[in-house]
């Protein structure tokens, strides 16, 4: 298939080539991946393999706090970024950080304005661009053996469709407009790589599902889009049909709109020429039928479901403890689904 170019034209040739080598893999081979995967025991024990992609967060960078929100230290979070590249997984980032008004975290992350405090202009402009030279700095530190950067698939203002982060468009009486969020990506992606110098990022955009409607998805998944010159990768964040203990869908109907939300997304990147991934999703429980077997019965029998659903390139199950173990071992192996190594030549940079 042809290759889109990254959204930075100084892509350093290690992220040129990632790139390259996702659009050549897309439909024919998906990571499996799995929050900090690295920081507390994670799947290798059990599977005996690292997982295809490993996510990272950098909540509490911008404060320059010694570990993240989930206690991982960063100079160890550094660590483990290069162990994971070493071994032939994807990386990614996302950031978790507090309310810039307010400074509260969770439960204390939503304010109305919060967007427009950080955008030029605004009370909290300054701030926020400190936060995002705290960012870069950081970002300086992933290099491989060799010292040359990492690339780094870096997904900011995740499920921005939601109401529960202070970058959210979602709820009743949104905090936030649609437009602001555009700007606030765009002056994102604009601060870290033309003037922090950043080229080593992906960008990745990734709406939570529970705010899309499968018979308005388009609609709703472009609500505050920041337009293509911004985005590398479109992604979606999938808890909602992944089951949970006050859904009233048949297991039948859970597992039809999974799979019918990943073929949304896949018409969506297909026509824009973009990558696709499962950016977060959770276990598989209970409500789904498959809390015995939620890897091979559910999450792999959906990202192998048809061509659409193959587009998406990892699957990135979040920090919970490993559940399933004995099934998700039966992935290693599977046509579709890779783990670490599985893939050659991500990185490769052509002579």
């Amino acid at each position: 298939m042809a290759t889109t170019p990254p959204i930075d034209a100084h892509a350093t040739a290690e992220t040129r080539a990632l790139l390259a080598r996702l659009h050549e893999l897309t439909g024919i081979r998906s990571f499996f991946g799995h929050q900090d995967d690295l920081a507390y025991g994670g799947i290798e024990p059990h599977v005996g393999r690292m997982p295809g992609i490993v996510g990272f967060d950098l909540g509490g960078i911008e404060a320059l706090a010694g570990h993240n929100l989930d206690g991982v230290p960063f100079p160890a979070m550094i660590r483990q970024v290069r162990e994971a590249h070493g071994r032939g997984a994807l990386v990614t980032l996302s950031w978790h950080s507090v309310n810039p008004i307010t400074n509260g975290g969770y439960g204390q992350n939503t304010v109305p304005m919060s967007i427009a405090s950080v955008l030029p202009g605004g009370e909290c402009h300054e701030k926020f661009v400190r936060w995002l030279d705290h960012v870069a700095m950081f970002v300086e530190q992933l290099t491989d053996a060799s010292g040359r950067p990492i690339p780094i698939v870096f997904r900011p203002f995740h499920e921005h469709t939601g109401d529960w982060f202070w970058w959210g468009i979602g709820g009743d009486n949104p905090q936030n407009s649609p437009d602001e969020f555009g700007a606030l990506w765009r002056f994102t992606v604009e601060y870290l790589r033309d003037v922090a110098g950043l080229h080593n990022l992906l960008w990745a955009i990734s709406p939570d599902r529970s705010r899309l409607r499968v018979d308005a998805f388009e609609d709703d998944y472009l609500r505050g889009y920041p337009g293509d010159d911004f985005v590398d990768v479109l992604g979606i964040d999938n808890y909602w049909d992944a089951g949970r203990a006050d859904d009233d869908r048949t297991p039948d109907e859970l597992f039809d709109d999974y799979v019918a939300t990943l073929e949304a997304v896949a018409r969506l990147g297909e026509a824009r020429g973009k990558l696709v991934a499962q950016t977060e999703t959770g276990t598989p429980s209970e409500p789904t039928g498959h809390a015995a077997d939620p890897w091979t019965g559910f999450l792999a029998r959906a990202a192998d479901r048809s061509e659409l659903t193959r587009r998406h390139l990892w699957h990135l199950a979040w920090r919970d403890e490993v559940a399933a173990p004995s099934d998700l071992a039966r992935l290693v192996g599977h046509p579709l689904i890779a783990f670490a190594g599985d893939v050659d030549d991500l990185y490769r940079v052509e002579e």
